[in-house]
């Protein structure tokens, strides 16, 4: 990012090794530099864009163990921290120490703590300065997006996604209002059976918001990199009791008892998209959701009737065939090559 040093202009660099770098844009040499404070032991890694707010340069950055090789985002985070650089004196601010991130919230189910290990910081900072403000208050902004629910009663809420697998109900205006916390799926892995890929999480899409027999609901869908734990697409309603909004598991696809939710949905998976097929005519009983990504171990594309999760994922076999996979694992062919107009039911299959 570029910003006025003493009247010189900087092209400011903060890289993953944790130093911040003010480069001459003209001659391409560095003018002066910053390390980034870490505990003993540690070293500051950079992701996050840092944010200018007057003459001060705002990082966000966490720390790994000293001596990570190579310096991936996979490495384990030990802490994130905030640091400020006073660019006029081209050192860390002597007004603004460092600090360590950490913060826990109240909600029906006990504390809810910042995990550092489950966090990263990838996104950019932000300066939002209130009315009569000055400096403003820096937030980050993340990954997995919230979507916004509104309820019969005219409450609105967010139902916000984390990577450790979770979905928050939180009220739309104060967000520090947690009204339900739902782990859709158990943390990955076992001591027998360790997670293939710890940092990637098992939720990384916003959910999809619908509504099923009448309530606003979210469809989100999960992964499980270890072969113990079920995942798959996951229907919740949003409903209100006495006031209070509240989660209602809907429907699970593939069942928790199908064997097939411990071998699908093993990779990261995209968000679930909310379809209503042709003919409008057939809308009311055919509306479904799709989803696609990692189905068996290959990619492809599964739907899901949104009010059962009932799969109906459907394949062409010919130009006039129509083949209609349900989860019961029966399979039908809605016409058959040559004989228009006929039906021909087929042999139980698997489901899809």
């Amino acid at each position: 990012m570029a910003v006025a040093d003493g009247g010189a202009l900087r092209v400011v660099i903060a890289d993953a090794s944790g130093a911040i770098t003010a480069i001459d844009p003209a001659t391409g040499q560095s003018a002066w530099s910053v390390t980034l404070p870490a505990p003993a032991g540690e070293q500051a890694f950079v992701v996050a864009t840092p944010v200018v707010v007057g003459g001060l340069l705002v990082v966000e950055y966490h720390t790994v163990a000293v001596g990570t090789s190579p310096l991936l985002v996979t490495a384990t985070r030990l802490r994130h921290r905030v640091a400020v650089v006073d660019i006029a004196a081209q050192a860390l601010s002597t007004d603004l120490a460092p600090f360590d991130l950490a913060a826990s919230i109240a909600g029906p189910f006990g504390d809810y703590g910042f995990e550092p290990g489950q966090a990263m910081a990838r996104g950019a900072l932000v300066n939002a300065v209130p009315p009569g403000g000055t400096l403003g208050r820096d937030q980050l902004d993340g990954a997995s997006s919230p979507v916004a629910v509104l309820l019969p009663s005219g409450k609105q809420v967010l139902v916000y996604p984390t990577k450790d697998g979770a979905l928050w109900l939180v009220d739309y205006d104060r967000m520090g209002v947690v009204y339900a916390h739902e782990p859709p799926v158990a943390s990955c892995g076992t001591t027998t059976d360790p997670c293939a890929t710890a940092w990637s999480g098992t939720i990384v899409t916003q959910p999809a918001l619908t509504t099923i027999d009448g309530a606003p609901a979210v469809v989100v869908p999960t992964f499980m990199p270890d072969t113990t734990h079920a995942a798959g697409v996951f229907a919740l309603k949003v409903e209100e009791d006495e006031g209070t909004p509240s989660f209602e598991s809907a429907w699970q696809f593939p069942a928790a008892s199908d064997p097939a939710a411990i071998t699908s949905f093993r990779g990261a998976p995209s968000r679930a998209i909310v379809a209503v097929p042709a003919p409008a005519s057939r809308a009311g009983r055919a509306r479904g959701l799709r989803h696609r990504g990692d189905v068996d171990r290959r990619v492809g594309e599964s739907s899901v009737r949104r009010r059962n999760g009932f799969c109906s994922r459907r394949a062409r076999t010919s130009s006039r065939v129509r083949v209609s996979l349900q989860q019961t694992g029966a399979r039908s062919s809605s016409r058959c090559s040559g004989q228009r107009g006929k039906r021909k039911r087929m042999s139980r299959q698997p489901y899809c």
